[in-house]
């Protein structure tokens, strides 16, 4: 996320905030890049520092009102914990204004590892019993763009990481075949849009 956030160009003025930051390891990357403006939040304290402000939320519920007109969301590895996708699209929405950029990241269930599982397991890789109950709601690309569509939120583009495993072996695609990328390739997927 933060080689696609770096790409962007952004202005180190703009107010970002991370939903589900954890410790606030990809705040203080953004951190290192020059931006101050941060926030980040949780559904618990889990160690936030003095880089960005911290208010505990869960992610299920809507955003307080004291937080909105954010420049930039940020909302890696979030969507599949959340019960309620549609409805954490629109609260992401009320965190922004007109022409702010949301980069998300998911598990990605169209991969070929994903669905040969869900074929012989009953699940998507990232879903079966090691991963429940956090990941409990998979999230397609073109469920994600419905989503941000419907909002009036454009899809600007969608990337694939280069991180998808060959079925039954354990070894990545990009091992053996480094020309091979995209959605039947990978098991995260990020999209980048403007509100």
């Amino acid at each position: 996320i933060v080689e696609k956030f770096a790409a962007l160009g952004i202005e180190k003025s703009a107010k970002i905030i991370d939903i589900g930051c954890g410790k606030g390891c990809l705040l203080s990357k953004v951190k290192a890049l020059g931006y101050d403006n941060l926030y980040g939040t949780d559904y618990t304290d889990f160690g936030a520092n003095e880089n960005y402000q911290f208010f505990a939320h869960d992610g299920n519920l809507a955003f307080p009102e004291q937080y909105r007109d954010f420049d930039i969301i940020l909302c890696s590895e979030v969507i599949e914990h959340i019960e309620n996708p549609w409805a954490f699209t629109r609260n992401l929405r009320a965190l922004g204004k007109e022409g702010t950029i949301l980069i998300l990241s998911t598990p990605n269930p169209e991969s070929f590892l994903s669905i040969i599982s869900l074929i012989f397991k009953g699940y998507f890789v990232a879903f079966g019993p090691r991963d429940y109950p956090a990941h409990i709601t998979p999230v397609s690309t073109y469920e994600i763009k419905n989503m941000l569509e419907l909002l009036k939120v454009k899809v600007i583009n969608f990337f694939f990481i280069k991180n998808g495993r060959i079925p039954g072996t354990g070894l990545l695609w990009r091992s053996l075949f480094p020309f091979l990328g995209g959605k039947r390739f990978s098991e995260n997927f990020i999209v980048i849009s403007k509100f």
